[in-house]
């Protein structure tokens, strides 16, 4: 097991639950105590398993590592993330902790998992995902999850955009060549590409010069052999039937995406709304029979207190 550098361990327990993660940024803000707790509970774990000549669980080293690294690198990955597009207010949030997994998504997150965990191979190899189904069925959020979870890792550039965000990028400096090269070389060039909600955009059959940049895009990607990953609220023969893509193109995107994955049931958002509802509800809180977090940490305080006493005591002896 890594060896824990005890210093940092101490600094980090002088910061509030939000604050242990992510400095003064709005990140993980919605579980970011559940993190300091689960941050708390390996460091006694270890406490307890060193006086006890135990072994700490793979799960709870696991936990702890996660947290741990993206404390020390939130920097790096806060840059990643803004880089690749990914530090929209509602989903930078995203990931798979935070993941709602029903009947209906469970196999996709078991695909997100899959491809996160083999993500050297699926880079290496240029295997794609095309995600599709109706609207409110939590494609994008899924998206985003996968893509953050890549971002935390640091070890590729990510792009999250869309193609009417190209296309409005690309219109908007119609008269700009160079800032027009930069657009399209940031979906053409990054280690993963997230194309969200592919077939929105309002294709016509005369739109030529709106078709050419998009099969630039996917072409040199489908040449050079990156990952895409798409969603789309139509299948890929719809693509062609209903939004004018070209055939050619959409051949490309089926022999991109070995992964693919149609969204079934009850929107995602009717699902979110319930749960949002019953957290609503759970903010509602009984001072009589409710224990707030605050005095959970409290409950911490005198455990802490006598571990950085004795940390002390033996560093500055050791010193």
């Amino acid at each position: 097991m890594k060896e824990i550098n005890m210093d940092r361990v101490l600094s980090l327990a002088k910061y509030s639950p939000m604050r242990i993660l992510h400095g003064d940024e709005l990140y993980f803000a919605h579980y970011g105590e559940r993190k300091y707790l689960e941050f708390m509970n390996f460091v006694s774990q270890r406490v307890y398993c060193e006086q006890s000549n135990e072994s700490i669980s793979e799960q709870a080293v696991d936990r702890f590592w996660k947290v741990y690294s993206i404390s020390q690198k939130r920097e790096e990955i806060f840059n990643l993330m803004k880089d690749g597009n990914l530090w929209d207010t509602k989903y930078r949030l995203c990931n798979f902790d935070n993941y709602i997994v029903n009947d209906n998504n469970k196999e996709l997150f078991e695909i997100l998992q899959g491809y996160l965990y083999n993500s050297f191979a699926a880079c290496d190899s240029g295997i794609g995902i095309y995600i599709w189904g109706e609207l409110g069925t939590g494609k994008t959020h899924a998206m985003y999850a996968l893509a953050n979870e890549l971002a935390y890792g640091g070890k590729y550039t990510v792009y999250f955009t869309s193609i009417l965000d190209i296309l409005n990028g690309m219109k908007k400096n119609f008269s700009d060549m160079e800032e027009q090269e930069k657009i399209k070389e940031r979906a053409k060039e990054a280690d993963f590409l997230f194309l969200d909600d592919i077939g929105a955009e309002q294709l016509k059959d005369d739109s030529d010069w709106y078709k050419s940049i998009i099969y630039e895009i996917i072409d040199y990607r489908y040449r050079q052999n990156l990952p895409t990953i798409f969603s789309s609220n139509y299948s890929k023969t719809e693509l062609v039937t209903k939004r004018h893509y070209d055939e050619r193109l959409v051949q490309r995107i089926m022999e991109m995406c070995a992964l693919e994955f149609e969204f079934k049931g009850e929107p995602m958002r009717i699902t979110r709304a319930k749960q949002r509802r019953e957290y609503a509800k759970s903010l509602i809180v009984d001072e009589e029979s409710e224990i707030s977090f605050s005095e959970i940490f409290e409950s911490l305080a005198p455990w802490w207190a006598k571990y950085v006493a004795d940390f002390e005591r033996s560093h500055s002896t050791t010193a």
